[in-house]
């Protein structure tokens, strides 16, 4: 892989970090093997500063994948046999219909 090739390949990284997310099509894994896979023995230092920050981002990328989001605990609900059952989870509640009197 010539210096041109490596190159073009990391401003095609940095153009596509700079647009995915943890939940897009391609997975993440994907770009990890990509990236991987360049010849850092090959690279100048510019091009090594480079991939270390696409390498920074991705792994932030990767963090946020696997950090849940903030949930509720699940709720345990007893079924119709008296044996739990794990609650579905809740919609996030809908705001009440404005009262007539804050209408007029």
């Amino acid at each position: 892989m010539s210096y041109q090739d490596i190159d073009n390949e990391i401003a095609h990284f940095e153009l596509v970090f700079g647009k995915i997310s943890p939940n897009d099509r391609i997975p993440l894994s994907y770009w990890r093997n990509r990236l991987d896979m360049l010849p850092e023995t090959l690279l100048m230092p510019t091009q090594r500063a480079r991939l270390a920050r696409l390498d920074a981002t991705l792994r932030a990328l990767e963090l946020s994948a696997n950090t849940p989001a903030a949930e509720e605990p699940p709720r345990a609900v007893l079924n119709r046999s008296g044996s739990a059952r794990q609650a579905p989870a809740r919609e996030p509640a809908a705001s009440p219909p404005p009262l007539l009197s804050e209408t007029s």
